[in-house]
């Protein structure tokens, strides 16, 4: 019996190319919507070994196009670089991200497309549940609840089921806690009038 290593990739795969595809494979896996956020977060810091979340440093270099057929477009390399960096040190996403996509051909955009939509799923939901926050919907203002209805049902497709769920029950907790509270809070306004 053959004491020698064999790879599970085919013969003719560049060993590099393969690590590559591993490593994005992975953090692809670790973005799935079925698994909560901060698990997700978790997951993609381990999964890219680095050791600390840091703040996004406006300075990051933007990855350049290297070439205008199968280059990266910039405004996607922003997307992922702005991701990475949230959870490296300084200059550890660039050269990260850069080692990641490098590949062949059409290949080169093609994989790193589908992981750009799937990574762009995890700057939702912070902006949608931000923004939710200080939505109170009273009984007599038929037009909010309309409009706000009418968003969540054109940008569904959009949206995590996860984040969705907890926007609406974040909505329905602040128009409760109105009709609980409102009162209080307008005798309160007149007061300090």
């Amino acid at each position: 019996m053959s004491n020698e290593l064999k790879s599970i990739y085919p013969p003719d795969w560049n060993i590099i190319e393969s690590e590559r595809r591993t490593a994005l494979f992975a953090i692809y896996h670790s973005t799935s919507q079925k698994i909560l956020p901060e698990d997700r977060i978790s997951a993609i810091r381990s999964v890219l070994g680095f050791a600390s979340p840091a703040m996004f440093q406006s300075s990051l270099i933007l990855l350049e196009e290297e070439d205008v057929e199968f280059g990266i477009k910039k405004q996607d390399m922003h997307t992922g670089s702005y991701i990475l960096s949230s959870m490296s040190q300084i200059g550890g996403s660039n050269k990260m991200w850069r080692w990641m996509i490098k590949g062949t051909e059409e290949k080169k955009y093609e994989t790193f497309e589908s992981l750009r939509r799937r990574l762009g799923g995890l700057i939702i939901p912070p902006f949608i549940e931000y923004a939710v926050q200080n939505i109170v919907i009273t009984p007599d203002d038929a037009d909010l609840q309309k409009q706000t209805t009418e968003f969540f049902e054109d940008e569904k497709a959009n949206i995590p089921p996860f984040t969705l769920k907890k926007c609406k029950a974040k909505i329905k907790d602040n128009a409760e806690l109105w009709q609980s509270q409102g009162e209080k809070v307008k005798e309160w306004l007149e007061s300090i009038e």
